[in-house]
């Protein structure tokens, strides 16, 4: 294997109960100290390909796998998973990453320095005394990365790092796996938020290597990682996975140089059309100077959300931002009336909610039968499995299923119930482009008849997209809460709150665009892989 850190041989995964291979024939070669992108939409086999890098499978997740897998022994793999919680099992966050260096047999003296250098270099230092059940999901990846760089691993596997991060862990993201230590570092990314990972360098910024999968597991370009955009990037636009902004401006337009380039402007400007906010209705659900606090309301004293007040009417979609740990996830719990409140008032019936972590609600044994759970009506289920496109795993536990099948199934299960409110946490976290977007379309149908939706979310592209309305949270509280537009124009003035806009917001928001327009642009713009290929 000289030269290369990893290589897999006609490699083909099968999982039990499944109709085909969820990797089908894949020949693969990982340089030493290259940086890949594995590339591909939802159930293309990308997680799959990193548990293989390792050794998860078939070690740990029963598969049937065939073909020649060469890989670094498991000691020299670091490795951050789709879901940070499902590794923790410590109370501290110092004691979760002591037991990695426990794992590797440093000496305890030299343990401190260590583990207070992974959390500065993830910029999480502040959570160091922190108890891990109280980290947020962002925080969580925060952890999780450091402990994956503690024992300088000579490859490091990262299955959607930037998921639930705000700027700030997505900027320490991108330096953490730019640095180099004495020895060669290998990395390789699934990720599907590819501006935000790239940051201000664009397509430059992001690793110099790309592999893209189809979606029957299927190897279909791979290479540097400019020339497989330039070779796949249309073809992956159009199969609903993410890409680059510059590439898809490509995509729709035809103009290279994305944002920089005149023609792709003038494109931009001439989609801009005005979309009517829906009428408000009546009110369906009130918080009246609520006191969120950590789980423990004798802890009010501290609270971690004071003074809030928000009010949610029929037909509104409303979108939840800001920074990790600032307490979104313990607001739509205590919304929920899952989490004790410690002070205020709550008026409306109790809303139905999708969990960030979606495996902690599965409650049945089969796909069918979650989203069936309680409902009478077995038409009805068919037509939400399809509309969820669960229908080919319809018969897995949820348990076995994909991050991103996790995702649709716990929305499809809620969304099956006529509640008048719905709060989602991270709704689209783990989603390719095509499922992202049909769930979007979901909860703004959801939505519009006659109900309410509240989603947490760092996806800012997403949130302009679609929702009505934006409420920031700031460290004590609400610090903004308006029209869409109106609340991102006040962000990007004062650049405020830990939130940094994309690219394509801050074209926008500059008066390329009028606000009543921009939305329309987001709009077309994710409507176009719609109308050329015909999937919903």
């Amino acid at each position: 294997m000289t030269g290369s850190q990893a290589r897999l041989s006609n490699v083909t995964v099968a999982f039990p109960r499944r109709s085909r291979p969820v990797l089908d024939s894949v020949t693969w070669d990982v340089p030493t100290g290259s940086q890949t992108l594995v590339l591909g939409a939802s159930g293309s086999g990308k997680s799959t390909l990193l548990n293989l890098l390792t050794g998860l499978i078939p070690t740990s997740v029963t598969a049937a796998v065939t073909g020649r897998i060469e890989r670094p022994p498991t000691h020299s793999i670091g490795f951050l998973g789709q879901d940070p919680s499902a590794a923790v099992c410590l109370p501290l966050v110092e004691q979760e990453l002591a037991l990695v260096l426990e794992g590797a047999a440093l000496p305890p003296a030299q343990m401190g320095s260590r583990i207070a250098d992974a959390l500065f270099k993830v910029n999480g230092q502040h959570l160091a005394g922190r108890r891990t059940a109280t980290l947020s999901g962002g925080e969580l990846q925060r952890v999780g990365l450091a402990a994956a760089c503690l024992n300088d691993p000579e490859l490091l596997v990262l299955d959607e790092p930037t998921s639930m991060l705000d700027a700030a862990g997505v900027s320490a993201l991108r330096t953490a796996i730019g640095r180099r230590s004495q020895a060669p570092l290998t990395t390789v990314v699934v990720e599907h938020h590819l501006d935000e990972l790239a940051g201000p360098a664009g397509l430059t910024g992001l690793p110099q290597r790309a592999i893209a999968l189809a979606w029957d597991g299927t190897v279909i370009d791979s290479g540097p990682t400019k020339d497989v955009f330039a070779r796949a990037g249309t073809a992956l636009h159009r199969a609903g996975s993410w890409v680059p902004l510059e590439v898809e401006l490509l995509a729709v337009g035809g103009s290279p140089g994305g944002l920089g380039a005149e023609a792709n402007q003038a494109l931009l400007r001439s989609r801009a059309s005005h979309l009517r906010p829906p009428p408000l209705g009546r009110p369906l659900l009130q918080a009246r100077e609520l006191t969120v606090v950590r789980g423990d309301p004798r802890a009010a004293a501290d609270p971690l959300l004071s003074g809030v007040n928000l009010t949610l009417h029929a037909g509104e979609l409303v979108a939840l931002i800001g920074p990790n740990g600032v307490g979104k996830t313990s607001l739509l719990l205590s919304l929920a009336r899952l989490l004790p409140t410690g002070g205020g008032r709550l008026d409306g019936d109790a809303p139905a909610m999708a969990f960030q972590n979606p495996e902690h609600q599965f409650v049945a044994g089969t796909v069918r039968d979650e989203v069936g759970f309680k409902v009478a009506d077995p038409a009805l289920v068919t037509r939400v499995l399809r509309e969820f496109r669960l229908t080919e795993v319809a018969d897995q536990s949820p348990f076995r299923l994909s991050g991103g099948e996790k995702r649709l199934l716990s929305l499809a299960a809620n969304v099956i119930h006529d509640r008048p409110v719905l709060l989602a946490d991270e709704p689209t976290f783990g989603l390719d482009r095509r499922d992202a977007l049909a769930t979007m379309r979901s909860l703004r149908s959801w939505a519009d008849a006659d109900r309410a939706v509240l989603f947490a979310s760092h996806d800012l592209r997403c949130a302009a997209t679609w929702a009505d309305r934006i409420i920031v949270l700031g460290r004590a509280g609400i610090i903004a809460d308006g029209p869409t537009w109106q609340v991102f124009g006040w962000l990007r003035e004062r650049g405020r709150s830990g939130v940094d806009l994309p690219a394509l917001l801050d074209f926008l928001l500059r008066g390329n665009v009028s606000p009543q327009g921009a939305q329309g642009v987001l709009r077309w713009l994710d409507d176009t892989p719609t109308r050329e290929t015909g999937w919903t």
